[in-house]
Parts: structure tokens; sequence; C-alpha cells
């Protein structure tokens, strides 16, 4: 058999830190535990509703930094949406016969929110609403009491899980855009070591994604966008210099080989917190050693590195 075959592929370092993953989901499991728990203990017939709602929203805004706003946005549209089925349910529906007037009736809603929902996807919220509570059968059935209870089990479960979601678990965007920033410092140390080996395009579509999650977060903070953008767009420059020096070094003379592989042990080590603050020294003997060595293109991608590292946090 051919050696090479089975040989290890580099692959890219973890984005993030699964942290907020578990503090995610140990936030909707307290959030659906004490709902289920208020359920049992008041016998409450419509509590299952109350714990599905809970469920539903820790699921759907999972990924937000801080998801209890929206949460709460979503709330008051969907009972807008319930207090028109309500109006449905008992003034409408009783005097039509017959699947013509029912969907003509239904039409009257339906047919604008669902125009409206490409533009404004927050009619979404206000159609579940209405139409959840609606909950058509082939005979009509409704009463009050069982439309009441479903109401206030939506807006409780609902509400109490934004509640729950804002004490344990909303975080600002600022929090975010500082992991981000040191997801993109990690990737970085991994391509210095030669761990991670993308190629310009892969790294730069990364960053450049990367980008467009922290533009709002950083514009929101109180630091404002400036200095956050900066250093992802430094990142963004170095990666691609070290991916340039990495793709010359297999062609360089063995003393300048040798130097470059200084270089970039001491960037990785510094870019992970472990080294000594000996990188503009590193920087400055090998591109002059590139440069006495005839080789400008790695010694052009020292120096954009140097310039980028200069905005880098522990790059500098």
């Amino acid at each position: 058999m051919r050696q090479g075959v089975f040989r290890r592929v580099p692959r890219r370092p973890r984005a993030h830190d699964p942290a907020m993953a578990w503090h995610s989901a140990l936030a909707a499991m307290l959030a659906i535990s004490l709902i289920c728990a208020g359920w049992i203990a008041t016998g409450w017939p419509a509590g299952d509703t109350a714990a599905m709602m809970a469920s539903v929203m820790c699921v759907l805004y999972a990924a937000l930094d801080n998801p209890a706003v929206a949460i709460l946005g979503f709330l008051k549209k969907i009972s807008l949406g319930a207090v028109l089925a309500g109006v449905w349910l008992f003034a409408v529906l009783p005097s039509i016969d017959g699947f013509i007037p029912l969907a003509a009736s239904l039409a009257v809603v339906l047919l604008p929110s669902g125009m409206m929902i490409p533009t404004m996807p927050g009619v979404l919220a206000f159609v579940f609403g209405f139409g959840g509570l609606m909950a058509l059968q082939e005979t009509y059935n409704a009463t009050f009491d069982v439309w009441t209870n479903a109401v206030l089990a939506q807006a409780v479960g609902i509400g109490a899980t934004a509640l729950i979601l804002r004490l344990v678990r909303s975080v600002g965007g600022e929090f975010t855009a500082r992991r981000l920033l040191a997801a993109s410092r990690r990737e970085l140390a991994a391509i210095a070591a030669g761990s991670w080996k993308p190629d310009a395009g892969e790294f730069a579509h990364l960053l450049l994604d990367r980008i467009g999650d922290l533009a709002p977060r950083l514009a929101a903070s109180a630091s404002g966008a400036g200095p956050g953008e900066r250093e992802a767009l430094a990142t963004l420059r170095a990666g691609l210099n070290l991916i340039a020096l990495h793709a010359v070094r297999p062609t360089l003379p063995r003393h300048a080989a040798a130097r470059v592989d200084v270089l970039l042990a001491t960037l990785a080590r510094q870019l992970r917190g472990t080294g000594q603050p000996r990188l503009p020294e590193r920087l400055a003997r090998a591109r002059q050693t590139l440069a006495q060595a005839g080789q400008l293109e790695a010694a052009l991608s020292v120096d954009g590195l140097a310039r980028a590292l200069n905005h880098v946090e522990h790059g500098a």
C-alpha cells in the first residue's frame, strides 16, 4: 500500500467556544422545566400549550445575543392574531355555513397577511396566532373558556420564557463580537502553525462572512464599530499574507526558510497567548533575510503581515 493514502488532513480549528451552546441549552432546559413544573403543580388544562410555546421560542431564537427582545416582539404579534381569531370564532364563524363562505371569510385575513410576509417577516407570528387559535374542526365546537385558556397559556409560555432567558441567557453584542474576534485569532494561529492550510479564497470567504456578523454587533455596542472591524479586516489581511508565505516557503533557500519557520512559530505562540513578545524582532529579521536573499515575494508577504498585525490584538 502506498504511503500517504491515509495522511491526516489539516482541519480548521473550532470557530466558537462550546460554552455558549451549553449556556443556551441549559437556559432552554430551565425555562421549559419551570413552566412544566407550574403546569403540573396547578393542574392547568392548557399548561401543555405553555410548555410547547416555551420550547418553540427557545429553538427559534437560540442563536440571538439577546433572545428576550425578539421573543417579546413575537408575543405582541401572536397575541394580536389570537385576539382576531377570537373575533372570527365567536362573531363571524357562527353565521357561516359551507366551505366557500368559510374560505372567503378566512381570505379576508390570510391573503393580505401572506402578501406582507416577504417584506414584513413579523407578520408570520400574527398568522401563527390567528391560525393556531382558530383550531378549525370539521364541525363548529368553539367554547369561550377553551379559547381563553389557550390564549393565556400561549402568552404565559412565551412571556415566561422571555423573562427566564433575559435573566440567565442574554448577552450583549459586544460579548459575541469578542468571541468572533477570538475565533479569528485562533484560526490565524492555526495557519501560522501549519495545522490548518486553507486556500486564499476559502479563508477570505470565511473572514468576510464573519465581518458581516461582526458589523451590526459592533455598531450597536458602546465602543462603536471602528476598532473591531479594523481588527477583523487586519486579520483577513494577515491570514492572506500567511497563506502566501506558506506557499513560497518550500522554494526558499535553507537559511531563509529557517528564518521564516522561526517567525511562524513565534507568531503562533503569541496569538495563542503562550509566547514572549519578540514578534516585531522576528518580523524584522525575516524581512531582512528574505530581502537579502532576493526573495521579494516572501519579503512582501512578511511586510504585509507586519502591517496587518499592528491592528490584531496580541499581534504587535
